[in-house]
């Protein structure tokens, strides 16, 4: 579960929760996004990805279009299932 908070003046959220599964060697990664809840708008993008170390990675993008927004992203939930 990703939680995203913006700095604007009317606070806004995200929560968006995201499932994936990585092959065993490490070489690509599947990837959904099962629920997004948000505020009145949403505010990102957010993909699962590989790194250049084989460690799964949160890409978060913008779509708001704002230059100014800054926004607080945190992981409020990890389980990882071997």
């Amino acid at each position: 579960m990703i939680e995203i908070s913006d700095d604007s003046t009317i606070s806004r959220r995200q929560y968006s929760e995201i499932s994936y599964i990585v092959k065993s060697n490490g070489s690509d990664i599947i990837y959904t996004e099962s629920n997004k809840i948000y505020t009145d708008v949403v505010l990102c993008d957010v993909e699962a990805e590989l790194d250049g170390s084989n460690n799964v990675a949160i890409k978060v993008t913008d779509l708001t279009g704002s230059s100014t927004i800054v926004y607080n992203v945190k992981v409020v939930s990890q389980t990882v299932l071997a």
